[in-house]
């Protein structure tokens, strides 16, 4: 399935909030502030399912030209506040765009742009608390919901429906519900969609957090288990009146509340209804439970080189990395920002010693940076050294690089622009890079190249329709130029 081309220039200023909700738009043209033209048709841009579950925030700039009978054309990426996750979402709501003149005569305009903003985050006027099911909490996983609804003329959720949980089954009646008590101060169009994520964690993030005692009865009759305390959240980020609400065995409750009760928090953030979930194991050894993706460093993958870092560690009672430091490393340098970064992100199950959490010292890691055989092109990889345990590689796939709107390139000429055009896979990679449109400067063809090859690594969310991940034809991406003698 193809996406229609999209063609590019731009300057006037929309602003209008995307993906998930309007909050508001407003037109001004640089030349003639008093001859905007109108909106008769903005479409809210998709906000991708492949971001849901970390649920950033973002914006995007987009410069286009609006013809006589009010179309949009020439579009292209001017800005993002997130390089790659939401471009392509925001290129094709301008697309479905039409405008009008206010005096009714026709006109082309040029130099528009417009802000959409990203969210799952729909800002009702009466925010309200997702109630986590006493049903779940036996297991206590963390999880989310994404509703999606209507709004009524006086405000009112309706046609509610969940486009979106993990895990399913536990927490789509809550969401729901707490969808329908949602009031908005906004007016929206009748058909326009709305939506909304609703997370529910037993976790509640403390700055400062205590571990619990393993109570000796427990230990005497081998009982392990779990227990939920909540609790409000003073302005000084004190906890007051916590409660047990759940819990495998009473014998655990005592000290679970004891030790939430020394949790702090930041300040100036009361909090109602707060929930955390205190465990309780005799005898576990450390166990991972998340691993982030090492980052190839631009200039070792523009010069394809590969190599690895060996990173030792300690995990300490929560389970958190501690004291990365690189061990040995192959080219020296080039690669230990980027391990230690990644291995600084690792999370562990902490080690259980007889009911107590215990740190771990001195663990080793391989990350691998190698380029795929596909394309020249590959992320850093980790190999775990621990001998006990089995060698988890990652797979090896093609690399990236973030897009960006300012590149500075070697040489003495004046500083310009480009308008790059490509097209975008259906994995989110860029192929068939070329450059539009100079502006300001010339380009050699070394520089060219040089860019061209930048380009040729960006990598995008994928585009999808219908959840089916589909390619985009003709992207048009600016880039700002700065050229440095040195």
């Amino acid at each position: 399935m193809k996406i229609q081309r999209y063609t590019a220039l731009v300057v006037l200023t929309i602003v209008l909030t995307s993906s998930v909700i309007t909050r508001m738009g407003t037109i001004a043209l640089a030349q003639e502030a008093d001859n905007v033209p109108l909106e008769i048709d903005a479409p809210i841009p998709v906000y991708p399912n492949e971001a849901w579950e970390k649920s950033p925030e973002g914006m995007v700039t987009v410069k286009f030209d609006i013809t006589d009978k009010g179309y949009v054309e020439n579009a292209y990426i001017y800005n993002a506040s997130l390089p790659g996750k939401f471009e392509l979402y925001a290129l094709q709501a301008i697309k479905d765009h039409r405008f009008e003149p206010p005096d009714g005569s026709p006109q082309h305009t040029k130099g528009v742009s417009k802000n959409f903003f990203f969210t799952l985050d729909s800002s009702p006027k009466n925010p309200v608390r997702v109630k986590y099911p006493k049903s779940a909490m036996e297991q206590g996983p963390e999880g989310y919901v994404v509703v999606r609804f209507g709004v009524s003329a006086w405000g009112d959720v309706r046609d509610q429906e969940v486009v979106g949980a993990e895990p399913a089954g536990l927490f789509e009646a809550a969401a729901l519900d707490a969808a329908s008590k949602m009031k908005f101060a906004r007016h929206f169009k009748p058909d326009q969609k709305i939506m909304h994520k609703f997370t529910f964690s037993l976790n509640s993030e403390p700055s400062k957090a205590v571990v619990a005692e393993f109570p000796a009865a427990a230990k005497d009759q081998q009982l392990q288990g779990h227990v939920v305390v909540e609790f409000d959240i003073n302005e000084d980020g004190e906890v007051e009146n916590p409660e047990a609400i759940y819990s495998d065995a009473s014998v655990f409750e005592k000290t679970a509340i004891a030790a939430v009760s020394e949790f702090r928090f930041e300040p100036n953030s009361p909090n109602e209804g707060v929930l955390h979930k205190v465990e309780f194991n005799l005898n576990q050894d450390y166990q991972p439970l998340s691993k982030v993706e090492p980052e190839y460093p631009k200039e070792a993958l523009l010069n394809s080189i590969e190599g690895y870092v060996v990173v030792r560690f300690d995990i300490d009672e929560t389970g958190s990395v501690a004291n990365p430091k690189v061990s040995t490393a192959k080219p020296p340098n080039l690669f230990d920002e980027s391990a230690l970064t990644a291995v600084a992100q690792f999370k562990y199950l902490p080690k259980y010693v007889d009911g107590y959490p215990t740190p771990v010292k001195n663990r080793y890691v391989r990350i691998m940076y190698e380029m795929a055989e596909e394309d020249n092109k590959s992320s850093g990889r980790t190999l775990d050294e621990q001998p006990s345990s089995a060698q988890a590689r990652y797979p090896m796939h093609r690399h990236s690089l973030k897009p960006t709107h300012r590149l500075y390139i070697a040489g003495n000429q004046e500083d310009g622009s480009v308008i790059v055009e490509f097209d975008v896979n259906d994995r989110g990679f860029v192929e068939q890079p070329n450059i539009f449109e100079v502006q300001g400067t010339r380009l050699t063809e070394k520089i060219t190249q040089r860019i061209l090859d930048e380009v040729g690594f960006y990598r995008y969310t994928s585009f999808t329709i219908n959840d089916i991940p589909v390619g985009v034809y003709g992207v048009r991406h600016r880039i700002e130029l700065r050229f440095l003698e040195n």
